[in-house]
């Protein structure tokens, strides 16, 4: 969860992913990615007046991002205000200053931040220096190094600032496995259950309602079968086809689902002879083996057989965050996160000793000749090499809206099925998770966890 309070020391007049209390009084606003906590203030009414009245202050996110906004009937007033910024291409700005009138001229970058589809990072350059924003970011070790715009020709640009997403900057997660590892495993999971038979099944139990639209892309190249979705799902993406062309809503078309409603009950259960199919519940994770297992660990299975975690993470690793901080070499760095059990002091420290480290354990495994491919669909991907998302620790892609009442079956709060039990928890966002609920939103919201495990973990994840 985000901790970044939205103001940036060398450039105070500007906002970013936040905008409530004294951010109200910035000159313009920028949107990283549409996790809520990187979202609080955006949907109230004093944040509204602010951008669609005055027209000196803008906000500004990349096109995909203003997209996904379109797409959900809760944000498409806000959607309609943004000015898209393009990627990969430096944009000059004017910031007329409040109550002085006073207009500054900065250069704005959005860099691709390998976090979900549409998310960005800001390199900000003007009068008080140069500044580097992630957002929540992962980028593999090397990927910095082949970023063409934090560079002046062969050196790195002079950096006064870092703000650097810190979700996993513990010496636990030093090494988490890639998306291409995480990836290449779910293929797997999924090639030796649906070529038993027709009638076997996966449900891809994604915690949020978004978050890993990139693995479906990947899983409809791969197998040639769309991902199964309920309607209302669909409908979010209604301004990115680019998405909903490895969607389907004809469950009898794929064997590979992730309808957001649990296979117990779902339409996943039964054929439409009325035979029983066998699910394969897959469940990409992150936040369960930090806590429980090694993180190095790619795959954990049930005595089941057919419940598998797959770790999968969309934020930098300890080795990643140290690989970008020690390649930068800013002056300053200031954590956005801080991790669960560590504090702040700790992770300032850590930051500190990676500007200090000379050595670097990460290898530049980049291409020779310059920047990432960032691949036809841009950063609709969740990686510069175009991997695969995940849903960690903000389990999210975006806002998220309680789905249309007729689309949701309410399950009994506790039920046992084939030694898994389900929780169905009421849960609310009030903006400060990165969960994909709305704000004051509630629905129920069902994971499915081994019974050796106690809901509290599950709760954690």
């Amino acid at each position: 969860m985000s901790s970044f309070q939205g103001r940036m020391r060398e450039y105070p007049f500007l906002s970013i992913d936040r905008f409530d209390g004294e951010n109200l009084k910035s000159s313009a606003f920028f949107l990283s990615h549409c996790h809520t906590d990187h979202m609080v203030g955006l949907g109230e009414q004093c944040f509204y007046e602010q951008i669609k009245f005055r027209k000196d202050v803008k906000l500004y996110a990349s096109d995909v991002t203003k997209r996904l906004l379109a797409s959900a009937r809760k944000w498409k007033y806000i959607a309609k205000c943004i000015e898209v910024l393009p990627v990969g291409e430096p944009t000059t700005i004017r910031v007329t200053m409040n109550h002085t009138a006073k207009v500054e001229e900065l250069t704005v970058t959005l860099l691709p931040a390998g976090h979900c589809p549409g998310s960005t990072m800001f390199l900000f350059e003007g009068s008080t220096g140069t500044a580097l924003y992630t957002g929540d970011f992962r980028l593999h070790c090397g990927d910095v190094a082949r970023i063409r715009h934090l560079h002046d020709g062969d050196r790195v640009k002079d950096i006064e600032s870092l703000y650097v997403d810190t979700t996993f900057c513990i010496p636990e997660a030093t090494h988490i496995a890639t998306r291409d590892e995480s990836t290449a495993a779910i293929f797997s999971l999924v090639e030796r259950w649906i070529t038993q038979s027709k009638r076997h099944l996966v449900w891809l139990n994604c915690k949020s309602q978004y978050g890993y639209e990139s693995l479906f892309i990947d899983l409809h190249r791969r197998f040639g079968m769309k991902v199964h979705v309920c309607r209302w799902q669909l409908e979010k993406y209604s301004e990115v086809p680019e998405i909903q062309g490895a969607l389907t809503t004809d469950r009898q078309s794929t064997q590979i689902h992730t309808c957001k409603v649990p296979p117990k009950f779902t339409c996943c259960r039964r054929d439409d002879g009325g035979a029983t199919v066998r699910v394969m519940v897959v469940k990409p994770s992150m936040m369960w083996f930090a806590q429980h297992v090694s993180v190095a660990e790619v795959v954990r299975s049930s005595p089941a057989r057919d419940r598998h975690r797959v770790c999968f993470s969309s934020h930098a690793s300890y080795a990643e965050i140290r690989d970008m901080v020690r390649h930068l070499r800013p002056r300053n760095v200031h954590p956005n996160v801080v991790p669960c059990g560590s504090t702040l002091e700790q992770v300032k420290k850590r930051l500190e000793d990676f500007k200090k480290d000379l050595e670097s354990s990460c290898h530049d495994t980049g291409d020779e000749d310059g920047g990432p491919d960032y691949g036809t669909l841009g950063t609709l991907q969740n990686h510069v090499r175009i991997l695969p998302s995940d849903g960690e620790t903000s389990n999210s892609l975006t806002f998220d809206e309680t789905p249309p009442q007729v689309e949701q079956e309410v399950a009994p709060s506790e039920i046992q099925y084939e030694g898994f039990k389900m929780i169905c928890t009421p849960t609310k966002c009030g903006g400060g998770r990165d969960d994909s609920q709305s704000s004051g939103e509630q629905q129920s919201q069902a994971t499915y966890i081994s019974d050796s495990d106690s809901e509290e973990e599950e709760a954690a994840e």
